[in-house]
């Protein structure tokens, strides 16, 4: 009987039919949960029957539940102390320059942002990171908790729904740990929160349409290794590695089944006591 009630439970937790059926005054009246009152009433010490009352307890702290899910879902990513910008910059020896990840994989010619900043989370979370595309000569990589994508040696680019590469990191809050890497000239790397100004940095921006926005769930890394630099020749278009970083959601119903579980074990204990 327990186990048929835990199955209603969950089921009408996530109906909005049942909500206006049996909240609509507040209470639950002679609803589904009759059946469960008379044949295993709850009582108070007194002897009354509260049943519809102990349920209406356990439903509303489902709808807490979902209330906690949602906002234990959401961390964010936040770009501090950046300057605003746009890529690509510089000529590519000759015209203007050409980001090869954004017009293959985003299909635009330019993006704004900010340079020079660090990429910092507002709370643990798991972190998802995908390879999107490359266009070097050098070889690159991006490490974030121990885990990292590699990328060089030529070009190659994946599409908004299947990157090249991809891994799953669990983060903790504050600035993010992770470092771009490159063997040109000897081996250079730029790692988050302490040298984003120099030759060898990377670019910051939620993307189009949030270029503006210094936080969100979804974050775009433009690295440049500054390949071609030379006078004339500044290879200033931060396509050399470029990566997407996102906040995993918690799942909502994880949240909400430990709850209504717990609500029925504090109701089974009241009926047994």
């Amino acid at each position: 009987m327990v186990s048929d009630m835990r199955r209603h439970i969950l089921a009408t937790s996530i109906d909005p039919r049942f909500w206006d059926s049996y909240l609509s005054d507040g209470k639950l009246g002679n609803g589904v949960f009759s059946c469960w009152s008379d044949v295993h009433p709850i009582l108070d010490d007194n002897g009354r029957d509260t049943t519809v009352g102990v349920f209406n307890k356990i439903m509303l702290a489902g709808a807490f539940a979902i209330g906690v899910a949602t906002t234990a879902s959401a961390a964010t990513l936040s770009i501090n102390d950046g300057v605003t910008g746009s890529i690509p910059g510089g000529t590519d020896g000759g015209g203007a320059s050409t980001n090869h990840v954004l017009d293959n994989v985003l299909g635009i010619s330019t993006l704004g942002g900010y340079f020079e900043s660090f990429i910092t989370l507002s709370e643990d979370a798991t972190i998802h990171v995908e390879l999107m595309g490359y266009e070097a000569g050098a070889e690159n990589s991006f490490t974030l908790g121990g885990n990292s994508v590699n990328g060089g040696g030529g070009a190659d680019y994946g599409t908004l729904t299947s990157p090249l590469d991809a891994f799953n990191v669990a983060t903790l809050a504050g600035t993010l740990e992770f470092i771009f890497e490159s063997d040109l000239g000897g081996g250079r790397d730029v790692e988050n929160g302490s040298d984003n100004d120099g030759a060898w940095n990377f670019f910051a921006s939620f993307g189009p349409g949030m270029e503006d926005a210094t936080s969100g769930t979804v974050l775009w890394l433009f690295f440049d290794d500054a390949g071609g630099i030379a006078p004339g020749d500044i290879d200033d278009n931060h396509d050399d590695l470029v990566v997407r970083i996102s906040v995993v959601p918690l799942p909502a119903g994880a949240v909400l089944l430990l709850t209504g579980l717990g609500g029925l074990a504090i109701a089974r204990r009241r009926r047994t006591a």
